[in-house]
C-alpha cells in the first residue's frame, strides 16, 4: 500500500486557500514532549491534524543546543546538553522528521539567544568572562534571572552567525527564529570596555550616559542589535533564499526600552519575514488592547506600530499556558476571531503541552472553528513548501518480498503491523515507491516498538541509477529510544515507480529476529529547492489515494445550525473502539454520544439532542486508535 496523504491530483493549486501562520512552540521547559520519540509522533499527528502548519522547536538554552553542534564543541566542549547527549539522541532531527512526515515546517528556535543562563553562572562566562555583557558597576548584566553576553561584541555576535549556520547546513529546516533574546539585550546592559568604547569612538570621545534609560543611549544600542539583524537575515539568505526568517520578539516599545528591541525598525528595513510580538495577556480585553497598538485602533487604521502595508508580516504570539495558569478553549478562539478582525493572519501558541489535554484539549476546539481549511504560510505565495511523506508498508504489491517473511502481531508497526525474519536467512524486502517528481529524498523505514529485535540489521537506500547506500540500524530492545522513523539515506529519484531501499536479513546474524516494517521518501528541499509537488488541496483522493483503504474522517453534522437534533456521520477504515463526546466553547464535556465502544468498518451515524442545552457553539470529538478529529456545530434554538 502506497500513501502520499493530502496529495494533490495533476493541476491542483493552492491558490485559493487561507494564507496563515497556525505556529506552536516546542519547548523542554515544563514540557516532556521531548522527552520521548512516541510522544513526539503523537505530537505532530495530533498538530497536524488540527490544522498547524509550522512548529518552533527550541535549539538552543540555557548556554546548550539540544542537538550536536560542533560549534559548541569546539568553543566550549559541550556538544550537546546532557540529558540528549547521553541518550544518543536529536530531537531536532527527530522533530523535522515527524512533521516533515505530515507536511508542517520546521523553523528552529533560538530561544536563549544572547543569555548564556538563567541564574548562576554557567561555563559560557567560566570559559570566556570577556564575553559577558556588563551593567555600570561592572557586574555581568542580569535581567529577570538570565545573565547575558556581550551581543555587541563582534566574538560573540560571529558565535551566535556560527550556530545559526551550523543548523541550517546540517538540517534540512525551513527557516530560523530569534525571540525577545536574540537579537536583545537588557536595557542595563552596554558598559563592558568593548562597548564603552566603540560608543566613545562614535561619540567624539565621550563617555555613555550613565542613565541607561537614556532615549539617545537607548536607541543608540538598539541600532547595533538591528544591525545585527540584519547581518542575521542576509546570512539566511545567501544561503538559502527559500527559508524563513522568524522573530519573537517582546511588545513594542517596551521591548526597545526594555531589551533594545527595536522590531518595527527591523520591518521597516525589510530584515524579517514574520514577527511573531509575544502578546501574552490572559485575559481577552488586555490581548485585544496590545493588538489594537501594533496594528491600528481599527482594523483600517494608521495609528498601530506597524503600518497597514506590513501588516501581513505578524503572526501575534498567544500564551495558550504556562505552568498551572491555563487559557481557556473559549478565549482562546476569542483571540483568533480578533486576529482576523484586524486582518491578521495567523498566530503562534506558546506552548505544545498546553493546548492539549492539560487545557481540556484547546487546539481541537480553536480548529473546529477556525483551522477547517488547510492553510498556506504567508511567505510561500500561495504554494506548500512541504507536503507529508510518501509511505509505503510492506503489503505494497509493488515490493518484493523473497524469503520466510511472518507477520508479528505484537509489534508496533507504523499502522499495518511488521513483518519479522530469522537472520542469516535469505530473506528480502525490495521497497518500491511511486515517486510523485524528479528530486532528491530523504529515505526512512519505521523501526516498530514493543520488539526485541536484530542489534545490527543492513538497510540499504537505493538512487535512480541503482546505486545503494548502506547503512546498519539498531533494533533491539536496549534501543527504545529509537526507535519510529528512521533515517536510511538521502538518493536522487526519477518520476515514477522505482525501487527506494532494501533490507537484507541474510546480512544480520544472532539468534533475534530482523524486522521489517514501513518506507517512507520525503522531498529533501535543501538540495532540490524549487521542485512542485502539490497536495490534496479539494481533499478528493486522487488514483494514488484510491488503492488504500478509506482514512477516518469525521464529517460536518447535518442539519448545521439545528434545533434541537442533528446527525453526526463518521466513516472508518478498519474496525476498531470508538469515542464520540461533546463539549461547549469552555472546554467542558456536555455530553458522551459514544463510550470506548467497538464499531466495524465503514460508515456510521449518530444523533445529537441538545434540547435541554443554551444556545451556542459545541464541539464534537471523535477518538479512535488513528487519532483525535474535531469539527464545531451551532445549536439556535
Amino acid at each position: 500500500m502506497n500513501t502520499f496523504a493530502q496529495n494533490a491530483a495533476p493541476g491542483q493549486t493552492a491558490g485559493d486557500l487561507p494564507e496563515e501562520v497556525r505556529g506552536v512552540w516546542i519547548t523542554n521547559v515544563d514540557s516532556d514532549v521531548m522527552r520521548e520519540r512516541r510522544k513526539l509522533e503523537d505530537a505532530m499527528d495530533y498538530l497536524a491534524e488540527n490544522g498547524i502548519n509550522v512548529v518552533f522547536p527550541v535549539v538552543w538554552n540555557r548556554g546548550f543546543t539540544l542537538h550536536h553542534s560542533e560549534v559548541m564543541d569546539t568553543t566550549f566542549g559541550f556538544p550537546q546538553v546532557g540529558e540528549f547527549r547521553r541518550a544518543g539522541r536529536d530531537p531536532l532531527r527527530e522533530i523535522m522528521t515527524e512533521a516533515h512526515r505530515v507536511g508542517m515546517e520546521v523553523i528552529p528556535w533560538f530561544e536563549y539567544g544572547f543569555a548564556g543562563s538563567h541564574g548562576g553562572t554557567n561555563h559560557i562566562f567560566q570559559r570566556k568572562p570577556e564575553w559577558a555583557a556588563r551593567n555600570i558597576d561592572g557586574g555581568i548584566a542580569i535581567r529577570n534571572g538570565f545573565l547575558w553576553m556581550n551581543g555587541f561584541k563582534p566574538e560573540v555576535q560571529n558565535f551566535m552567525l556560527d550556530l545559526i549556520r551550523e543548523v541550517m547546513e546540517n538540517y534540512d529546516i525551513d527557516g530560523i527564529q530569534g525571540d525577545d533574546r536574540l537579537p536583545a539585550l537588557p536595557h542595563n546592559a552596554g558598559y563592558s570596555d568593548y562597548t564603552v568604547q566603540r560608543y566613545q569612538d562614535e561619540h567624539d570621545g565621550e563617555d555613555p550616559p550613565e542613565d541607561m534609560d537614556d532615549p539617545d543611549f537607548i536607541q543608540w544600542r538598539a541600532d547595533i542589535l538591528t544591525e545585527f539583524g540584519g547581518q542575521i537575515y542576509d546570512m539566511v539568505k545567501d544561503y538559502d533564499q527559500h527559508l524563513t526568517v522568524s522573530m519573537s520578539p517582546s511588545i513594542f516599545p517596551w521591548s526597545r526600552d526594555n531589551y533594545l528591541q527595536d522590531w518595527p525598525a527591523w520591518i521597516e528595513a525589510g530584515q524579517v519575514d514574520i514577527v511573531h510580538p509575544q502578546a501574552y495577556r490572559y485575559e481577552l480585553g488586555q490581548y485585544q488592547s496590545l493588538i489594537r497598538q501594533m496594528v491600528g485602533s481599527t482594523p483600517d487604521s494608521e495609528t498601530g506600530h506597524v503600518p497597514q502595508k506590513y501588516k501581513h508580516k505578524i503572526s501575534p504570539g498567544i500564551v495558550s499556558g504556562v505552568g498551572g495558569n491555563l487559557n481557556p478553549p473559549d478565549v482562546l478562539i476569542d483571540k483568533v476571531s480578533y486576529n482576523r478582525e484586524f486582518g491578521i493572519k495567523g498566530e503562534v501558541y506558546f506552548f505544545y503541552e498546553t493546548l492539549r489535554a492539560r487545557n481540556n484539549h484547546a487546539l481541537d476546539s480553536i480548529a473546529a472553528v477556525h483551522y477547517q481549511e488547510m492553510a498556506t504560510l504567508p511567505t510561500r505565495n500561495g504554494t506548500f513548501r512541504r507536503v507529508p511523506g510518501i509511505v509505503s508498508h510492506q503489503d505494497n504489491p509493488l515490493h518484493v518480498v523473497q524469503g520466510e517473511w511472518e507477520a508479528d502481531e505484537l509489534a508496533e508497526g507504523s499502522v499495518m503491523g511488521s513483518l519479522k525474519a530469522e537472520a542469516g536467512f535469505e530473506s528480502t524486502i525490495e521497497y518500491f515507491v511511486d515517486v510523485p517528481a524528479e528530486a532528491h529524498y530523504r529515505v526512512y523505514t519505521y523501526i516498530p516498538y514493543e520488539v526485541d529485535g536484530n542489534s545490527e540489521v543492513r538497510y540499504a537506500a537505493v538512487d535512480a541509477s541503482g546505486d545503494t547506500t548502506a547503512v546498519v540500524l539498531d533494533q533491539s530492545s536496549e534501543n527504545i529510544q529509537k526507535r519510529g522513523w528512521t533515517p536510511v539515506g538521502e538518493v536522487y529519484l526519477q518520476e515514477g515507480e522505482q525501487q527506494v531501499a532494501l533490507l537484507e536479513a541474510s546480512a544480520s546474524s544472532g539468534e533475534k529476529p530482523v524486522y521489517g516494517d514501513a518506507v517512507m521518501i520525503i522531498l529533501d528541499r535543501k538540495r532540490s529547492p524549487d521542485v512542485e509537488i502539490s497536495r490534496d488541496v479539494a481533499g478528493e483522493p486522487d488514483d494514488r489515494q484510491q488503492e488504500v483503504p478509506q482514512q477516518v474522517s469525521l464529517e460536518q453534522n447535518y442539519p448545521n445550525p439545528f434545533n434541537p437534533s442533528t446527525e453526526i456521520r463518521f466513516e472508518l477504515p478498519e474496525s476498531g473502539i470508538v469515542t464520540l463526546e461533546v463539549y461547549d466553547m469552555l472546554g467542558r464535556k456536555v455530553t458522551t454520544l459514544i463510550d470506548s465502544e467497538h464499531h466495524g468498518r465503514g460508515g456510521h451515524q449518530v444523533t445529537f439532542d441538545a434540547t435541554d442545552l443554551s444556545s451556542g457553539v459545541y464541539i464534537y470529538r471523535l477518538q479512535t486508535e488513528h487519532g483525535v478529529l474535531s469539527r464545531s456545530m451551532s445549536f439556535v434554538k
